[in-house]
């Protein structure tokens, strides 16, 4: 029995030396790397898997269990010497595609596959869960457009931060893929957009007053099921033709005969002046102005009244 027992702990004491050894080979090739620039960056639980643990206990656990906690971010040890800070560390292992990333997210740009960002731009047809998010808000049955017909956008875009974001629309089938390479060009640009979450998120009960609540959250979007502002017809948006970029900055206005906004929105009287050089306006010299006719859509600045300045549309017949 004593045989037995002093065997067990012979054991554990000799997986417990051994991952002190392949964690300290860790340590020296993330500092060697660091200092010659390869590889970019290690991974702690590549090292240790399978050396040194037991039961269910991850890779990645026994390594920690060996390791201050200040070296680990996630269960990853990553090092990171690009900023010239010695001793700074990031996680650097990068994702491959947004899948399972929920929009709205900030990255941080050691996440990204900076030189191959096509990957994180991606289209897919409406499936059950974004089903259960839309319908009764942004979607309902109708007779002018159906799910079929729609595809769900995933991106990245700079927030005003400029932190890279992960961003969703719906658009219209015929032009998703515009869409797609209009949105991956602006991140090249590193164009920056506040926020783009389907309106669903901002959903108040009621249409209208939904929109308005996306706007007054500086929310870009596309896709929705309803009538134009201030009107009856059906939008260009209740089709999927139609994106807002950053409307706070990019008010729709509609004036009156004395030339007052028929509809106010929150700030909207400190972008009314086009010409005030103020931050994210869009305007012809804009980047996203001119990335967005390139594909073949219009501008509302350009209408005579209303102008929406948010607005871009491609209408297909």
């Amino acid at each position: 029995m004593r045989k037995s027992q002093r065997k067990k702990r012979t054991g554990k004491k000799g997986r417990f030396f051994i991952t002190v050894l392949l964690v300290s080979a860790a340590v020296f090739m993330c500092v060697w790397s660091g200092l010659t620039g390869w590889p970019d960056a290690c991974i702690i639980s590549e090292i240790v898997k399978g050396g040194g643990r037991r039961g269910n206990e991850s890779p990645e656990t026994a390594g920690q269990a060996a390791m201050p906690a200040w070296l680990f971010d996630g269960g990853r040890m990553a090092f990171d010497f690009d900023n010239g800070s010695e001793g700074a560390y990031q996680s650097s292992l990068k994702i491959e595609n947004t899948t399972g990333v929920e929009a709205g997210t900030v990255l941080s740009s050691g996440k990204i596959d900076i030189g191959a960002p096509e990957k994180y731009f991606t289209i897919q047809e409406i499936d059950d869960n974004i089903f259960k998010n839309v319908n009764g808000k942004s979607y309902h049955e109708n007779g002018d457009i159906s799910l079929n017909e729609l595809r769900y956008l995933k991106l990245l875009h700079y927030n005003y931060e400029h932190e890279i974001q992960v961003g969703e629309l719906i658009v219209n089938e015929k032009i998703a893929e515009d869409c797609r390479n209009i949105f991956r060009e602006l991140f090249e640009q590193e164009y920056e957009i506040q926020s783009m979450r389907l309106v669903d998120n901002y959903w108040t009960g009621d249409s209208g007053e939904t929109d308005k609540n996306s706007i007054e959250h500086n929310n870009t979007s596309a896709f929705h099921y309803r009538v134009i502002t201030g009107g009856a017809a059906l939008s260009e948006h209740a089709l999927g033709y139609a994106v807002d970029v950053n409307p706070l900055q990019n008010p729709y206005v509609n004036l009156d005969r004395d030339g007052n906004p028929t509809q106010y929105y929150k700030d909207m009287e400190l972008y009314l002046d086009r010409t005030s050089g103020a931050g994210h306006m869009i305007t012809s010299e804009d980047i996203c102005y001119q990335t967005f006719i390139k594909y073949g859509f219009s501008w509302g600045g350009d209408w005579e009244n209303p102008k929406d300045y948010q607005h871009f549309e491609k209408k297909i017949e």
